[in-house]
This record gives structure tokens, sequence and C-alpha cells, in this order.
């Protein structure tokens, strides 16, 4: 046995014995052998990625690109250095760049990278199952004609007590360093806030830094001098250093014929100055786009004295389309040297789309139809272009056999022309205008639409319709809503239009199962007898019961006409009722009365819901010239009003308070009477006296005995007070409700709660805005005109509305109320000053989202001079 085997075994047995973990531990605390269980120093910030960049190779050199920062989710991050292993785990790995299949890698082996730049290459010792060596030395070397020096070198397994000196990581000098495995897998960080950007040594590698502030080629050698095989201890890097940088073009959008030009720009990375001659090639994946000037999809451009490479693409057969465009930045052979190769030193994508307006029309309908009957016909107009088109405008005329009814959309009927105003449509946006008509007379008709745009583009769609004479005419009437367990009953009108008599005949109803016939199921039929010549029954009439919620309909049918029909069909929207109590007020008492006489005030409080009212709470006021002096019970003096309070009025429950009051001066003088409740619910009402001065009896004379002061009969409720911002009352019934203006989806009721007023009093009008639709609508804007003569108070003082109001001269406008939901009621109590005698007429204007019309009403006045 030698003596180096001798000693193998002997050194064997001591590391194989305790007694060295004691001494191991003591060498490693006293000799900074951190690389054990330490990461390595972080190289400087500009240190490269190998690999990072997942550009295609060109003549298998890896192009200059800066990656972009990953997108969030797209990167993970790189794993962090997973804990020290145990130090026993070191030494089952110390040893292995020795065996037989022990061979050294290198990545990258070939890279382009900008000047200034560093480039960190990763070397490592493996063997054949994957399994890195640690602690292996590994010899870095720059060839005498490279360009460039190493930076850094990885110093992680400098442990001095453990190493021979010339075996200690270091850098030699600017051309020559040398490194060691490393015992555990780690992540170098390259200084900045992120750590997407590490480059991650597993265990067994090691690792370098070069740079150049100059072009050129670095050839780097690594050498592990342990590997046996002389094949595999050797690998070689080529890295390529250019002076280079580069912005490429933006996509672009132009419409449809025009030529687009794309501009690339090539500077020098160290001072920006322009480099000329590299060359930019352009790449259109689209065969309909073409660069010029000779129409091919690739082209190559050299870069000018300005550094700027332009291409300009165009197609030779104009449409819509998105283009992309792949561009590659080229550094030309033997740009320094002879010797310097072509390269490809960067890449980038950019898109061009050609876009143009467009629009179509489409219209459906029957082929044919009788005299009397209504034909309906489906105009959809769509954008198929792919920008927004302004001022939609469709135009239509009526041709003579038929008669305009109704559509969908609002129109605008200038005699027999119709137009529909659609606005702006964005692109691939579709409306559909549903056109109905009552066909006059017999003949053939041509339906003829259009359409046009502020764009220029137009399109026109064309049906022809068939009339004949009719035998019988149909109509069906009757309401259009409903609520859940109402009756509604339709009435149907048969007149027979032909020269005889027409005998047979039968009408047929077929309904939904949601409306329910107090008799049968659906369908029920009618045997109408004989119907003479021009004879009209309009003595037809049908009841259901709405069953359950949601669009009901029904349809009529005369049949008994030789195989033919005559039918109508007619819906109805049922609404869920819900529980919920309403409130109604009514407040009473003598027109006139004198100066000493008592006269009594009375207020009537009913819940006319089908709900309890909660937490009532009645507050009476009287103005100067009235005192009272007898109350109902249960009142109660709060901050000197006469107040009320109820726990509860259930539905149909009606309370009548009464106050007598002494006349004690010759004013117009008036009672108001406020209700508030549980739900935000607030009414109001108020009556008036006219009171004069006591009548005088001459002396001697005895005045006549009159009995005591008579209450005015119950009129007509009075029209419910202010309710406070915000609250969604149903809106009380009212005298007032059949003087509504209604629309698309709103109502509108405008009530004068005082319509006679001296000079220097106030009219009241108060304003209800009601959704009648099942869908919310949304920016309700109300505005009130006052004529001259009248004017808003100072200040909008004592405007309650549920919105701010903007007043200006004779004009109160309330900002938008965003949202109103169906059923809900807006309720605005607006008070106008009256500045001089005479009879005035003002306006209220409501629009909406929903309305294509503003509701318009108008409200006389009368202001009197005050003797």
């Amino acid at each position: 046995m030698s003596a180096a085997t001798k000693h193998t075994d002997k050194m064997q047995r001591w590391f194989g014995t305790r007694r060295f973990l004691i001494p191991l531990g003591l060498v490693l605390a006293v000799s900074g052998c951190r690389s054990f269980y330490d990461q390595t120093t972080p190289p400087p910030a500009t240190v490269g990625v190998p690999g990072a960049v997942n550009i295609p190779t060109v003549d298998g050199i890896t192009p200059i690109a800066t990656p972009p920062p990953p997108a969030p989710g797209a990167v993970p991050p790189p794993p962090s250095a997973p804990p020290n292993p145990p130090l026993f785990g070191f030494f089952d790995s110390v040893g292995m760049g020795r065996a037989a299949d022990a061979r050294l890698t290198l990545s990258p082996q070939s890279i382009v990278a900008p000047v200034g730049s560093e480039v960190v290459l990763i070397g490592g010792i493996t063997n054949n199952q994957g399994k890195g060596a640690v602690s292996e030395r590994v010899d870095w070397m720059l060839s005498p004609e490279s360009v460039g020096e190493f930076m850094a070198v990885d110093q992680s397994a400098s442990c001095f007590l453990l190493r021979f000196p010339s075996n200690r990581p270091r850098k030699v000098n600017n051309s020559y360093a040398i490194s060691s495995t490393t015992t555990a897998r780690k992540a170098i960080g390259r200084g900045t806030a992120t750590e997407q950007d590490n480059v991650v040594v597993e265990k067994g590698q090691t690792w370098v830094t070069v740079s150049s502030p100059t072009d050129g080629v670095s050839y780097v050698t690594a050498f592990a001098p342990n590997v046996p095989a002389w094949d595999l201890r050797k690998q070689n890097a080529i890295i390529y250093w250019v002076d280079a940088q580069f912005s490429f073009p933006a996509p672009a959008i132009a419409p449809i014929g025009e030529r687009q030009t794309f501009t690339t720009v090539v500077t020098r990375l160290s001072d920006g100055s322009p480099l000329e001659g590299f060359l930019v090639r352009y790449r259109s994946t689209d065969p309909n786009a073409v660069f010029a000037p000779v129409g091919n999809p690739m082209v190559e451009i050299a870069t000018d004295a300005e550094g700027r490479a332009s291409a300009q693409i165009y197609q030779p057969n104009p449409g819509r389309g998105n283009t992309q465009i792949q561009m590659e930045v080229i550094r030309p052979a033997g740009r320094s040297n002879a010797a310097d190769r072509r390269l490809e030193v960067g890449r980038g994508t950019t898109s061009m789309a050609w876009t143009a307006p467009g629009v179509s029309l489409d219209v459906s309908g029957p082929a044919s139809s009788s005299v009397g009957s209504q034909a309906s016909f489906q105009v959809v107009v769509t954008n198929n272009g792919d920008m927004p088109l302004q001022d939609v405008v469709v135009s239509h005329r009526v041709p003579a056999p038929l008669e305009f009814v109704s559509s969908n959309i609002q129109a605008t009927k200038d005699r027999d022309n119709l137009q529909w105003n659609m606005g702006q449509m964005a692109a691939g946006q579709s409306e559909t205008i549903v056109v109905d008509y009552k066909v006059r007379s017999s003949g053939s008709a041509r339906n003829c639409f259009s359409v046009t745009s502020a764009e220029q583009v137009e399109d026109q769609a064309c049906i022809d319709l068939n009339t004949t004479e009719a035998q019988l005419e149909l109509n069906v009437s009757g309401p259009t809503t409903a609520m859940v367990g109402q009756e509604v009953t339709y009435r149907i009108s048969i007149t027979n239009r032909s020269q005889s008599a027409l005998t047979g005949l039968i009408v047929k109803n077929t309904f939904d199962e949601g409306l329910k016939h107090a008799v049968a199921a659906s369908p029920i039929e009618r045997d109408l007898g004989t119907l003479g010549p021009g004879e009209t029954r309009d003595d037809i009439s049908v009841t259901f019961q709405a069953s359950r919620a949601g669009k009901l309909c029904q349809t009529v049918a005369i049949l008994g006409l030789g195989g033919a029909e005559t039918k109508q069909s007619i819906c109805l929207t049922v609404q869920e009722q819900t529980l919920e109590p309403a409130l109604k007020i009514q407040k009473r008492a003598p027109s006139t009365g004198r100066v000493g006489e008592t006269i009594i005030f009375e207020s009537l409080i009913s819940n006319t819901g089908n709900a309890p009212l909660k937490n009532v709470t009645v507050i009476d006021t009287f103005e100067r010239g009235l005192e009272p002096t007898r109350v109902s019970d249960g009142y109660k003096i709060e901050e000197d009003q006469l107040t009320w309070k109820f726990a509860e009025i259930a539905p149909g429950q009606t309370e009548r308070l009464q106050v007598e009051v002494q006349c004690k001066e010759a004013v117009r003088a008036c009672s108001r009477v406020t209700v508030t409740a549980d739900g935000d619910l607030m009414m109001a009402d108020e009556a008036c006296v006219q009171i004069s001065q006591a009548v005088v009896t001459p002396p001697g004379v005895v005045p006549p005995v009159t009995g005591p002061p008579t209450v005015a009969p119950a009129g007509p409720p009075a029209t419910p007070g202010p309710v406070a911002p915000g609250t969604t009352p149903s809106p009380p019934a009212s005298s007032q409700a059949d003087n509504a203006e209604s629309g698309d989806v709103l109502s509108l009721r405008v009530t004068d709660l005082r319509d006679e007023v001296p000079i220097g009093g106030t009219v009241v009008y108060e304003v209800t805005v009601t959704n009648l639709q099942n869908v919310p609508d949304a920016n309700v804007v109300v505005v009130v005109t006052v004529p001259e003569g009248l004017a808003p108070t100072a200040g909008g003082v004592g405007i309650v509305a549920p919105s701010n109001p903007n007043i200006g001269q004779r004009v109160i406008r309330f900002n938008p109320v965003a949202e109103i939901r169906p059923g809900e009621s807006l309720i605005y109590r607006i008070p106008i000053q009256a500045e001089k005698a005479g009879q005035f007429r003002s306006q209220i204007r409501v629009t909406s989202n929903g309305q294509r019309r503003p509701l318009i009403k108008t409200e006389d006045s009368s202001v009197f001079q005050d003797s």
C-alpha cells in the first residue's frame, strides 16, 4: 500500500469519527467558511440574465433584447435560496468532480449584448444523472484578442482553511479568474427592487460576469481541472458586444386606402448618436399588406444618417383588416472590420389597422295583408363598420295602401314621410325599429327604408306587400296594464266589409295561462250567427282576472271564412301588488266668516293602502286671524303647534280631527295640517277662510239668532303635500289624477294648492312625477317656467324637492334625480311669489332617459288686488 493510500485511509477514518465535528465547527466559526450555508454577495445591478430573452436566434446567436417587466402573474418570481443543507449533505457531493462521468457545462454559449452591460456566464460540473459536484474549481479565461474583462466572480465557496491558497476563488486579473461550484441552490440578485430578474444558480454551479465598453467579441473559456475527461472539462462562450439601441414604431390606425409609414430609429447606446447603415427588416403577416415600392411582404431598409429606417405599407386591395408587422434590427457584416459577421441585434412587433365606417339595413314583414288589418315590419339598422357613426337617421315614405299607426321608437312625421333619429351608434351596434301600419286599401306596395349618417355612409332596403280586400274587420280594445288579482275587460268589434251577408262565423279567443276566465279555460269560442253587409257587432266582451305577474297575451280570431281567418293579438303587462300603506288627508272648513264668529276646521286622515300606517303624527297650524278655542281629544301642544299622535291607522280607517276657532280680524287666513308616518310618508293640505268685518247692529235692533257655524261639506280630496326628499310614497288617489300627462315611462301631475292669491302672496305648485313602468328610469329633470307677474321666491325659500334647484330669472331647474324606481313618485313643492294682479299660466316640463319626448303641463293661477 502506498503512502498516499495510507494517508487517505487515515483521513477517511478521522473524518468518519464524531471527534471531527467539534474541531471542524470551531474552524468554521473562525475561518469565514460561510460558503457552506450563506449566499454570495450579489453582483452589480447591471448583470444580464442569461437565457431570459426568448427570441429566436439568427445563425445560432441570441440577439440583443431587453426583456419587458413581466405582467402580474405571468412570470413567477424565481425561488429564493433554499434553507442551508446539513453539513453532512455537503460531503455527499464532495469529490464528484473527479468521477469518470463528470462533465463541465456552460450557459449561454453564444449571446449578443449591448456594450456596458454585464453578461452572467454560469458553469457547472455534473455527472450523468445530473447531480452537481460541489466545491470544484473552475478556471475562467478571456482570449488575448477578446474585448472586455471579467467583472465579478463567484466567491461563495471561499473556505480558506480547507483548500490550498491557489484554489481560492478570486479574480486573478481582468482576463483570468478562479471560482468554485456552490454547495447549495441560491438566487443572485441584480440590486433591483424586484426579485423577478434574479439569476438562479443551482447546487454544483458557479458563475462569472463579463462586460465590455466597446464593440467587439469576447471569447471566454471555462476549464475544470479536476474533470478527468479532456473532452468534457472545457467549454467556450462567445459574447458579441454591440453599441446599439433601437426604438420600434407604435401601432397605427388609418382609413381604408391610405398608406402608412413605419419608422425604426437606431442609435448608439453609449452616447445616443444615430447609427447609419444598420438594416431594419419589416415583415407583414398579411398577404394583402405589402411594402412600397415593389409590393413585397418583406423589405429591408438601411438606416440613414439620422439612424432612421422607414418603410411604407399599403393594401393592393383596400379593405378592413388588421396586420401584424414583425421587425428585426440587423448589424451588417464587416461593419467594423472584415471579420465582423452579420448579427440580428433585436426584434419587435407592431400592427396596422385599416378601418372604415359602414351601415346596413334589413327589412322583414308580411308579404300580404288584408284591408283593415294591421301589418308590422321590422327594420334592423346595423353599424357594420369598425368605428362609431354619428347622426344616424332612418327615413321612410309610407306607400299609398298603408297608414302609419305607431313604432317602438318615436318617429318624426311630415305627412307621409317618417324619420327615426338614432343618434350615435357604436361599431357593431344594431337597433330594431318595429313599425305598425293599418292597411287602408287593396293593391301592391313597395315598402322602402333608407339610412344615412354624418360619415356619408348609407344603405337602402325594400320589401313588397300585396294587400287585398278584407271580408271582416276586427278590433280588440282593452287595458294594457294591471295588478295581480285585478279584473280586466276587453271589447271586441267585428265589421263585415263585404257586399254580402256572412254566415257561420265563430269568434275564438286563445289566451295565456295567467289570464283566468270565470267560466272556461283557453280557448273559448262563440257563434256569431249571420253578419249582414256593412254590419258591425260591438256588443262582445270578455273578462279575465290577472292571476300572475308578467306579460300575458290573448289572440282573437274570426273563423268560418273558407280556411282564412282574421285575428288580432293584444297583451297585458301585470305587476305584483305590494302591501304598503297609502296616506290621504283632507282639510275642510267654511269658505267665509266674520270677525267674532266661531267656525270649525276639520281634518280627515285616511289610510287608503293595504297595510297599516305606523307612528302617525298630525300637526295643525293656523294663520293670523284665526284663534283655536276648542280641540278634539288627544291633542298636545308641541312647539306652539296642535299635535296628535297615533300608533297605527289600519287600512281603510279614517281619523277625524276638529278644531273650533274664532275669527279675530278681517283677513284671508288658512289652516294647514301636515301628517307624517313611518316609511318617510308626509302629506299636507290646507283650507282657507275669507274673514270680513262683523255686522254692526243698529241700536234697538235685536240681531237674529243663528245656529252654530256649519262645516263645509266634504269635497274632492285635496292634492297631497310635499314628501321629504328621497322618499317614495305611492301617489294617493286624487281628483287631479285625470289631469296627469303620461309618457313612455313617466306621468306628470301639477296641482295649484292656492289658485287665488293677493299681490304679494304665494302661489304653491305641487308637481308629482311617477314611474308608470316596471323598469327604473334615470336622470329625471324638472323645469318650471313662470310668466311675467310671477317670480320664484328669493333664493328658493320654501322649496321642498328631491334635488336642489337652480334659479335664474323666471326659470327653476332642479338638478337631475339619478334614478326613479318602478311605481315611485317624486314630489316637488314650489312656492311662487305673486308680483301683480291678473291671470297667469306657468309651464312645467319633465325629461328623463326613458322619455323620448318631454312631458309638458301648464297651470293657471289668479292674482287679485287686495283691498
